[in-house]
């Protein structure tokens, strides 16, 4: 559920101007806190590189062609890596049919019966039936570089090795202001679904990607174009539905939003399906006390990880204020607090680290609530 009209516009020229010249501290020291990273990593045991699986849903031709050659070729390269590309459409598997792929690569039609979402089930049962599951899991789609994400950096070692260190899922986190009741839980921050890295384990602890199936979304959506007054507030909650509906059909949240019609009637009914799924994972990662982590902060997290204390406790905070974990609306005072936690934490001054972590978190609350504030002007 990614809306470009989350992305930071809105902001006055002022605060744009003072945020700019800030950039030119925030920067080095994020750059700096790399370097101090890989420092601190070559002193951590157990270097040898996690191993990875890959599942990708291609469905676009286009899409899927440059995933693959910007991102999973590249990471298969760096050897201890397997991957299934599920092709959801005849033309995506056509296509795939005509390419040389490496022998670590599988290609399999996939069944398209809940988007993606069957598609990383049937790619994960294909590496179940090739060998056990590999320790830490990507599930990406043909959409993984359509929003100006670069994960290459999260595929290397030693973001790999933070995560087999605990269960988590790492992508790009999103977030409502506030805490939204959909299907009696509480959603306030969520992972995309068009990329997923985590651990083994953590996956075994959610369980199957696939929340709510086509047999049961059939059985409460209609297949036919319910008119405009239809809502499924009595299944999702109304503030929910609302969210979603509006999202759907008000231009500028949506790239293809437009209002519910005949017309449209069954894209949106999908879309509706794969947005419920998208959230309903997260909602079950986090009941089962797995963080979601924003996949920038991977680096400043494998820094920690020297730490044991320090690690654990901002693991923690992550479960408890999952607002930190959102990289959308990231001030440089917020990231300055971040990058000075990490620096604390590596030198030992853990309740230092600590401090500077809830400032971190209280400043990122700040900027939300300016944002929200200016959005309703």
């Amino acid at each position: 559920m990614t809306s470009t009209a989350n992305r930071g516009e809105s902001v006055p020229k002022m605060t744009r101007a003072i945020n700019a010249a800030s950039m030119a501290m925030v920067a080095p020291a994020e750059w700096t806190t790399g370097v101090l990273g890989s420092i601190v990593r070559r002193r951590l045991p157990d270097r040898s590189a996690p191993t990875l699986g890959v599942v990708l849903a291609a469905y676009d031709v286009d899409r899927t062609t440059a995933v693959l050659r910007d991102l999973l070729l590249r990471t298969l390269s760096s050897g201890h890596c397997r991957a299934v590309v599920v092709a959801n459409s005849e033309a995506a598997l056509n296509r795939l049919s005509q390419l040389v792929l490496p022998p670590e690569l599988t290609v399999i039609a996939g069944s398209n019966e809940v988007g993606e979402f069957s598609a990383y089930e049937e790619g994960l049962d294909q590496l179940r039936s090739q060998h056990q599951l590999p320790e830490t899991i990507v599930l990406l789609n043909d959409r993984a570089m359509s929003y100006g994400d670069d994960y290459r950096g999260v595929l290397k070692p030693y973001a790999l090795a933070a995560v087999r260190a605990l269960p988590m899922v790492s992508g790009s986190i999103e977030s409502f202001h506030h805490p939204v009741l959909v299907s009696r839980s509480l959603l306030h921050t969520w992972c995309r679904t068009n990329f997923m890295l985590m651990s083994r384990e953590a996956l075994h602890a959610v369980g199957s990607i696939v929340s709510v199936g086509r047999a049961e979304f059939d059985s409460i959506v209609p297949t036919g174009f319910p008119g405009d007054d239809w809502t499924p507030a009595s299944w999702l909650g109304s503030e929910y539905t609302q969210l979603v509906l509006r999202w759907l059909s008000v231009p500028g949240n949506w790239y293809r939003a437009e209002p519910l019609s005949g017309v449209n009637w069954q894209s949106m009914r999908l879309k509706i399906l794969a947005i419920i799924n998208e959230h309903l994972f997260s909602i079950r990662a986090m009941k089962h006390g797995i963080p979601l982590i924003g996949y920038k902060q991977l680096a400043q997290l494998e820094a920690l990880r020297g730490r044991p204390t320090t690690f654990s406790w901002v693991i923690g905070q992550y479960l408890s204020s999952p607002f930190m974990a959102d990289d959308r609306e990231r001030s440089p005072a917020f990231r300055l607090f971040q990058v000075a936690a990490v620096w604390a934490g590596v030198a030992g001054l853990d309740r230092t680290a600590m401090s500077l972590v809830r400032h971190s978190i209280r400043q990122h609350t700040r900027d939300w609530d300016r944002i929200a504030r200016h959005r309703a002007l």
